[in-house]
């Protein structure tokens, strides 16, 4: 029944699919898969997501549990719901000198409400929580795939098309089975990674909404600029990291909708070029917009900053070594060699660690370290990708 109603629905889907794809590539053409409608193929991913991490919903607390739940007395009903925006993850006080400064009072408050409605620390109920939300995040993941696979285009009557079914899918699948999630998913710590996710995909995806009404991008929602930046903080208070997705989304604003090539801006900006005057950015409101996220990042830190305070998190040589080296050189270099392998782990998840810390990952003290080879492959990649983003004329190569 289901393969007849999307075998009458085909013909319609298929005809918008094909006048789409004429205006630029598109990955479905070369991906063997079958098409499914957009309902039935998040209940696959839901499925495939569930049953992948399904057996951990017994598990015990482990690891960084002891100190995060079982030992924080923010979960207690006795602890005013107050102290929670002035405590860190581990239930310290911020302003102590002890403090790790990790801010995360919303993944603290749902822990809170599982000890709650619990009656008492039983694991299962905050695994549930954790399965649940990996699943929920993977199905966001198709519209999200959908667009930066088959771009941001609507239909006269307002509504997202995803030009991109198959490869979406695929890659929605992909990243619900990816082992990199297992820590985040069995560990019940992991929260913190999965409500930031949440959030951070849902202000990307209200983000691009705010271009629902015209698939020009010429008129956009106020309303939903300021829905994701509301999302955006949301995700910080899950998560540090939460924030960057007002960047995000300026970056995507200006490179995919509104297809500035930087090489050419910055030409006509050298030699006061006339025709800059009819780029269109204002009428676009692209830099309204900018101005939009950029406020709202700077209210948000500045909140975040009068918390907080300004002094630095309490780490120790053996948490991160390489923070400890005495040479800047050591330093930068043994900080780039992590994001090197944890690009590594995205293509090739057999190593991986619950904890890095206790000197998991030799310091690299010499430029005759075969590892730097590692660093110099990632930042190839990358600035060959940032210059493509920034100066390629396809906006399928932008994305």
């Amino acid at each position: 029944q289901i393969f007849n109603q999307h075998n009458a629905e085909a013909p319609n889907l298929e005809q918008a699919f094909h006048r789409m794809a004429q205006m630029e590539p598109n990955l479905d053409h070369d991906v063997s898969w079958f098409l499914l409608p957009s309902y039935w193929a998040k209940v696959v991913v839901a499925l495939i997501s569930f049953l992948c991490f399904a057996n951990s919903y017994d598990g015990d607390f482990v690891f960084d549990d002891s100190e995060a739940i079982i030992n924080n007395k923010d979960l207690r009903a006795e602890t005013p719901l107050g102290d929670l925006w002035y405590h860190d993850f581990w239930g310290s006080k911020l302003s102590s000198n002890t403090s790790h400064k990790s801010y995360r009072p919303l993944t603290v408050l749902t822990f809170r409400m599982n000890y709650l409605f619990a009656g008492g620390f039983y694991p299962v109920g905050f695994h549930v929580i954790n399965i649940i939300l990996h699943c929920t995040i993977s199905v966001l993941m198709v519209d999200v795939f959908s667009i930066l696979l088959g771009g941001l285009q609507f239909s006269n009557k307002g509504r997202r098309l995803n030009l991109a079914p198959k490869s979406s899918l695929l890659a929605a699948l992909l990243f619900a089975v990816h082992p990199v999630h297992t820590e985040c998913v069995a560990g019940i710590v992991g929260r913190a990674d999965l409500l930031c996710a949440l959030f951070f995909l849902l202000s990307f995806l209200g983000y691009c909404k705010a271009f629902r009404e015209n698939k020009e991008g010429h008129t956009f929602s106020v309303f939903w600029v300021l829905v994701s930046v509301v999302l955006g903080a949301i995700a910080m208070l899950c998560k540090e990291q939460g924030i960057t997705i007002l960047g995000l989304n300026a970056v995507f604003d200006a490179l995919v909708i509104n297809k500035i090539n930087l090489l050419e801006l910055i030409r006509k900006l050298l030699y006061k070029d006339k025709s800059l005057e009819n780029a269109g950015l204002l009428r676009k409101g692209l830099l309204f917009r900018i101005t939009l996220l950029m406020c709202g990042g700077a209210g948000i830190l500045y909140i975040r900053w009068r918390i907080m305070g300004t002094g630095p998190p309490a780490f120790t040589e053996v948490d991160n070594p390489a923070s400890f080296a005495d040479s800047l050189f050591v330093r930068a270099i043994n900080y780039n060699y992590y994001y090197s392998l944890n690009a590594w782990l995205l293509l090739c998840p057999w190593w991986l660690c619950f904890d890095w810390s206790m000197g998991c990952i030799p310091l690299i003290k010499s430029v005759s370290d075969w590892r730097i080879i590692a660093l110099a492959a990632l930042w190839f990649c990358l600035i060959g990708l940032i210059c493509q983003a920034l100066c390629s004329e396809d906006s399928h190569k932008r994305r």
